[in-house]
């Protein structure tokens, strides 16, 4: 198993200094994000072991995305979201129902065990102010911080993408109207960013991108882009049908 960085993502991030052990749970069809819940079934005996030892010792859970590489290797994403475990439901065989609640990106650094399940030393990233470099400059707390060098017309642009969201979600067929509304209680673009792209992305190597952008203006921007394509298709889509039905 190797490990994948990203050059990208550092670039826009900067490292709070502070490091600490976690569990890494690899996966190749989830990516867990800040601010989301993710249900997993543990199953395997070296996880069920994995999730006795990290609620003894306090851990937290770092859920990794592992894409396949040449032969029978595979890739370890070093960018990574990972938060809390809540066991939902626990079985006389060991295995268990969890849901991990997603409470920071961190980056993976060196491992520190691998068997029976890997366990490695992670630092917390955090947003730069704006305008700011990784090299120097100390890391914004949170995302509104981020924000605060932007024009008003800058972070008009950026909190209408609630309402592009909501249209989006009210055209797509696949979407209850209902979910639309949950695009109005999000306290940053950002956080809004993370939850569509975990709840609405199909694609685990789409999810990833999304985590890896780890600056919440340019992450807004990209699910902006998303949206305005995706509503195009999606009037065409509908328009098409109005016309069928009435002719028909």
């Amino acid at each position: 198993m190797k490990t994948a960085n990203s050059d990208h993502a550092e670039a826009l991030f900067k490292g709070t200094g502070r490091r600490f052990d976690v569990a890494v749970f690899p996966l190749l069809d989830a990516v867990l994000f800040p601010g989301v819940s993710l249900p997993l079934h543990i199953f395997e005996k070296r996880y069920s072991q994995m999730l006795s030892e990290l609620q003894a010792r306090k851990w937290s859970l770092a859920v990794s995305l592992v894409t396949p590489h040449e032969g029978a290797d595979f890739f370890l994403n070093t960018i990574c979201g990972a938060g809390s475990v809540q066991v939902t439901q626990a079985y006389p065989d060991g295995r268990a129902d969890i849901l991990v609640h997603g409470e920071m990106r961190v980056k993976l650094h060196s491992f520190i065990q691998k068997d029976p399940y890997f366990v490695m030393e992670a630092e917390e990233l955090v947003p730069l102010v704006q305008g700011e470099s990784p090299q120097g400059a100390a890391p914004a707390r949170n995302e509104k911080m981020a924000l605060e060098g932007l024009t008003a017309d800058e972070k008009k642009d950026i909190i209408e993408i609630a309402d592009l969201a909501k249209m989006w979600a009210f055209l797509n067929p696949s979407v209850p109207d209902q979910a639309a509304f949950a695009f109005d209680h999000f306290k940053s673009p950002g956080e809004l960013s993370d939850f569509f792209a975990f709840h609405y992305l199909k694609k685990p190597l789409d999810k990833q991108v999304y985590l890896n952008c780890l600056d919440p203006v340019q992450r807004t921007l990209m699910l902006s882009e998303y949206l305005k394509t995706d509503l195009s298709r999606l009037s065409k889509k509908v328009e098409k049908t109005t016309k069928s039905s009435l002719i028909h």
